[in-house]
């Protein structure tokens, strides 16, 4: 069943704002919606990796072996994160 946690008060996409905002803190006061695009954003090929890898320590999933093209919005990010860690849940 999924989660019916509005977007903004869910506890995966908190996570994921903050490896966000650790790599860029200048988006900390930004207002990201399901949305929001990554392209968007102004955000160097570099530091998607690195907020990429930061999501994947944070929830122990393997982002980069889907691909980074699998995502393009903060909606988008959220339900692969979600995906990939309730797989890893059944798996373990």
């Amino acid at each position: 069943m999924p989660d019916s946690t509005p977007f903004a008060d869910s506890p995966v996409w908190g996570g994921i704002k903050d490896c966000i905002v650790k790599v860029v803190p200048s988006l900390r006061e930004t207002e990201f919606t399901p949305d929001t695009r990554f392209d968007r954003l102004g955000l160097a090929s570099i530091q998607v990796i690195t907020i990429t890898f930061e999501i994947e320590e944070m929830f122990g999933v393997g982002i980069v072996d889907e691909g980074l093209d699998v995502f393009e919005t903060c909606g988008e990010l959220e339900v692969l994160v979600r995906r990939l860690a309730a797989t890893r849940e059944v798996t373990a």
